[in-house]
């Protein structure tokens, strides 16, 4: 397995970054490749990736850890991808958002059809940009 890790600092408070971290709708508008999430009780989603051309419905699990502090999720059929998002409060307004990701390049590589010798860039450069669509997001949701 591999492992990434990100951090991004979010102009508004950790309760408005958790509140939006569970609104499964907005996932298409700040990841990359999803194109549908439909929500299975609490903590079940279904969602609809694609990538290179290639499209995946995933079943996808969702705990949480500590509420407005901790969310960890995981993909339960291949690709297996999961991670963890920790939040820290920074103050009132602000929240360090800290993302990481464990996954098989291997098999990201197979279900997706990533060149196997670029795929760390490749998911590194992605996960940034989705992260700093996410802040757009919630920033501008929040004002």
């Amino acid at each position: 397995m591999t492992t990434l890790q990100e951090s991004i600092d979010l102009n508004v408070p950790a309760e408005a970054v958790w509140a939006q971290l569970h609104k499964m709708d907005s996932y298409p508008q700040f990841i990359e490749g999803v194109q549908s999430v439909k929500k299975r009780g609490n903590d079940q989603a279904a969602v609809q990736i694609k990538a290179n051309g290639h499209s995946q419905k995933c079943d996808t699990e969702i705990v949480d850890g500590r509420r407005n502090e901790q969310m960890t999720f995981k993909i339960k059929s291949a690709p297996h991808l999961g991670g963890t998002i920790e939040l820290r409060p920074m103050g009132d307004r602000r929240t360090t958002m800290q993302v990481r990701l464990e996954y098989d390049p291997q098999e990201l590589s197979e279900t997706f059809g990533l060149n196997g010798s670029s795929h760390n860039g490749t998911v590194k450069q992605t996960m940034q940009q989705n992260m700093a669509k996410f802040k757009s997001l919630v920033e501008r949701s929040h004002s």
